[in-house]
This record gives structure tokens, C-alpha cells and sequence, in this order.
């Protein structure tokens, strides 16, 4: 229950309410001078509607690294419980603070996913996404078994590969 301002508005709020069709009554109390009959309106509690955003927390990204997202609803507050799934990569649940870090696995466009299914207070949820950049790995070729001195002439077997024992095939040497 509240009261009507000066130029005869008043904020309600609708909470603890059964979903449908309610009543919404209006009463003054009489003066002196008027008697005022109460005015009653009918209408209908819906579910709350939250379309849910989904930022990122970082300006690069290289595939094979994790990545922060936050999933917060149309009043920028953090959603918690809500899905964040990468395409190419993994998913995870945001926690409290509305954050949920996944691994993101390939590389180009990637589109990152929120969701939530919808609440036990009768809200509906919407949906985000967006879309990054992801950039290719960079792995750095060694020589894996080189000797330092060969002689003019000598045949010499070498691995190329990536760190101290991962060879490759099809390297150019």
C-alpha cells in the first residue's frame, strides 16, 4: 500500500503477487465536505521479463586461453546461475558476482552464449550474445637434437618440434 503524491501519482510495486488477474483498489478517506467512492481495476501479474547482457573482460584473446565473461541483467546487477557457453570451447555458471571464466579453443569468430533458465520468482529470461575475436595460437619451432659442429659435406638428421620433446612432420627445414 502507498499513498498518491501531490499531482495524484503513486509508485507500486508489485511483488508476492499470484500470476493473473488481481485487483488494484483506490480509497480516500471522506472530509467535511466529500465522500470518495473507492475506484477498483482489475488487472493482470505477469512475469517479470529480464533480458540478460553478456560482456567480456578483456580487449585480446588467443585460442587455447581461458576468458572472463559477467552476465548482468537490463539494470546492469549480476545474474548469478546463469550458463555461458563459448562455441568451440567450454561453458561454465556464473557465480555471485555475476563472472564465469571458460576456455575458449578455437580461433576466429567465436559467438559466447548466456543463459538462464527461468527463475523460481516468475522471471523469464533472455538470451545473450556476443561475438569476439579469437586470435591463432602461436606454438615457437625448436630443434630438438642439433649438433653444434657438422662437418662440410656430412649428413645430419635433425627433429624440429615444439618445446623439448614434441616433434613435427611436415616442417620445412
Amino acid at each position: 500500500s502507498t499513498t498518491t503524491d501531490k499531482t495524484g501519482t503513486a509508485t507500486v510495486l508489485f511483488t508476492d503477487l499470484e500470476l493473473g488477474p488481481t485487483k488494484m483498489k483506490a480509497r480516500k478517506p471522506a472530509t467535511d465536505e466529500t465522500v470518495y467512492a473507492p475506484a477498483e481495476q482489475e488487472i493482470i501479474v505477469t512475469e517479470k521479463e529480464i533480458a540478460l547482457k553478456i560482456t567480456q573482460n578483456f580487449d585480446e584473446i588467443t585460442s587455447g586461453e581461458s576468458a572472463t565473461f559477467c552476465v548482468t541483467d537490463g539494470d546492469g546487477a549480476p545474474v548469478e546461475d546463469a550458463l555461458v557457453v563459448c562455441t568451440g570451447g567450454g561453458s561454465n555458471f556464473t557465480d555471485s558476482s555475476g563472472h564465469a571464466t571458460v576456455q575458449i579453443e578455437e580461433s576466429g569468430k567465436v559467438v559466447v552464449s548466456a543463459t538462464k533458465p527461468d527463475g523460481p520468482e516468475n522471471h523469464i529470461y533472455y538470451d545473450a550474445n556476443i561475438s569476439i575475436s579469437v586470435k591463432k595460437q602461436t606454438k615457437k619451432l625448436n630443434f630438438l637434437n642439433v649438433q653444434s659442429d657438422v662437418h662440410l659435406d656430412e649428413i645430419v638428421a635433425v627433429k624440429v618440434g615444439i618445446g623439448v620433446d614434441n616433434p613435427l612432420e611436415n616442417v620445412r627445414v
